[in-house]
């Protein structure tokens, strides 16, 4: 699908339209796995690290200030240029997963940070990654632990109010899977060793109710849906989050999966 140049322009355009609000809203929920996904990568001061679909940059970021080297990369251009503005000491491009613009064996690490189930080619990507990677260089991966809590209280209800939404970037061959053996598999067919896959139980805490359905929300276009829908469905979630309040404030589970493997 990515040798498709019509194909990939499709793929890029709900990111590009939904990046600042990404950004902005969304990215809270995955920082928590930034620690342990630079860990399992084995990035220390000094490393070359490439970070596969960047999105707005938060892993370069912190792998910057280990002292590592980052080099971010994302097929949307707005994802790029919001990395870029957010993060002005690492360096981000404009480049596709499936085909990487690197020589082989340039970096020490490689990182993918809840895109992989995304991509309409995952395993392109993993063979990629493994190619620019030195003798002995990690990948280090995160994807979601499905079914995840906080995902199912807003999309459970979209079927309800916006049945015939698609899904952002189609159908991705990943999307969905958590089966350990076949995200293992899926680093042993890209030539990686050691493949290993760890859970991060991770919790998004948030300051309202409203804030989830806004978050997801900019990975839809409801441009189609009429405003008492829109409401609707909106109060029909902020509902359901109450179920997670604690002391004024809201703990959503969103449990992870953390893959890694060494070339």
């Amino acid at each position: 699908m990515s040798n498709d140049p019509s194909s990939v322009s499709e793929l890029r355009k709900p990111w590009n339209r939904t990046a600042e609000a990404y950004a902005d809203l969304f990215q809270g929920s995955v920082t928590q796995a930034i620690e342990p996904v630079l860990n399992a990568a084995g990035v220390v001061a000094g490393s070359r690290v490439l970070d596969v679909a960047t999105g707005p940059g938060i892993i370069a970021a912190a792998a910057l200030e280990r002292g590592a080297t980052p080099k971010g990369i994302d097929s949307a251009e707005k994802m790029v240029d919001v990395a870029r503005a957010r993060h002005p000491g690492a360096e981000f491009d404009v480049a596709d997963a499936a085909k990487l613009p690197f020589d082989d064996g340039s970096f020490d690490a490689a990182v993918i940070g809840f895109v992989l189930f995304m991509m309409a080619e995952p395993h392109t990507a993993l063979r990629e990654a493994h190619r620019v990677l030195v003798p002995g260089g990690k990948v280090a991966c995160t994807v979601w632990d499905w079914p995840v809590p906080g995902f199912d209280l807003f999309y459970s209800r979209m079927e309800k109010y916006a049945p015939e939404e698609p899904m952002l970037g189609g159908d991705p061959p990943l999307f969905g899977v958590s089966d350990h053996d076949v995200l293992r598999n899926a680093l042993s067919q890209a030539e990686f060793v050691d493949p290993t896959v760890e859970r991060l139980p991770m919790i998004w805490e948030l300051a309202s109710a409203d804030h989830l359905f806004d978050a997801l929300a900019t990975l839809r276009d409801f441009s189609g849906l009429s405003e008492t829908a829109l409401r609707a469905f909106r109060a029909d979630v902020v509902s359901a989050v109450g179920e997670y309040q604690q002391g004024g404030r809201y703990f959503i589970p969103f449990p992870a999966l953390l893959l890694s493997g060494r070339k």
